[in-house]
């Protein structure tokens, strides 16, 4: 079998091939090349079954199943006879792959790597939902801005790779229903409430789900939910042109001091100093 190398300096395959990211949707009812690239890819299936050959290996994917293809390694997709397939696609050189990685978590990207750079899982419904609502908002966005176009896949490559650190680590470790509520709990939909608020959506008592973060997470769940608070902080400081104020705003912080203090106090560093690095 021929393999085909996409390169990310290709202007054929980007829309700015000067840009780190990209972000496109297929919808097609003809295989893709056996091809391999340079780069990352992270890709959600959202209508249709589609065989993804990895490596010469056959799994069927249907919707909501959700992959990351790193570089060098050779895939293809055979969308079933008679139908279209159809998803989105974000692709990430290896330099910006790291920086969000790093953003998420220490050891994301070890943990990728461990895997040989591949991952495909289903995702729940509400985790399909919250990604294409975002990838059909990038698209309603898209324009001759290209700036703003790579501002708003980075965000969406940021809440697929929080998906995939969440499942990546938990998977082999935690019950099915902690999993799910780490999962809400990471949603930029829950981004702005209160660490109060996870009672609410948890069939615990509070006195059990902190016993159980104890457990599983070995912190408390104000710790937890304040680290995903700042890194999804980060993100957006590294990633967009938003004022701290709107940031602080944008994570559920009444107090632009407090949330000063509070990075100072995770980061070592404030907001602007982690901008201008």
């Amino acid at each position: 079998m021929i393999v085909h190398n996409f390169d990310w300096k290709d202007p054929n395959l980007f829309k700015d091939p000067g840009s780190k990211i990209d972000f496109h949707w297929w919808s097609t009812s003809t295989p893709t090349s056996y091809h391999q690239h340079n780069y990352y890819e992270l890709f959600l299936i959202t209508k249709g079954k589609t065989t993804h050959i990895v490596q010469e290996r056959a799994e069927e994917l249907k919707v909501g199943s959700f992959c990351l293809i790193g570089p060098d390694i050779p895939h293809q997709l055979l969308p079933a006879k008679n139908c279209v397939n159809e998803h989105f696609n974000v692709s990430i050189t290896t330099d910006l792959f790291s920086n969000l990685c790093s953003i998420i978590s220490d050891d994301l990207q070890y943990r990728i790597e461990k895997a040989n750079n591949i991952f495909c899982s289903k995702i729940t419904d509400d985790e399909f939902q919250s990604l294409s609502y975002h990838a059909r908002h990038l698209t309603s966005k898209s324009s001759e801005n290209l700036a703003l176009n790579a501002s708003l896949c980075k965000t969406l490559a940021i809440n697929m790779l929080s998906i995939l650190n969440i499942a990546s680590s938990s998977i082999n470790s935690y019950p099915a229903w902690f999993h799910d509520l780490l999962m809400k709990i990471n949603s930029p939909d829950f981004i702005q409430n209160k660490a109060s608020d996870i009672y609410a959506i948890s069939n615990y008592s509070p006195s059990t789900l902190i016993a159980y973060f104890k457990q599983y997470l070995g912190c408390t769940i104000v710790d937890y939910f304040t680290s995903v608070k700042i890194k999804y902080a980060c993100g957006l400081l590294k990633n967009t042109n938003f004022s701290t104020l709107q940031i602080c705003s944008a994570i559920g912080y009444d107090s632009l001091s407090h949330f000063n203090r509070v990075f100072k106090t995770q980061m070592g560093m404030t907001p602007r100093e982690y901008r201008s690095l």
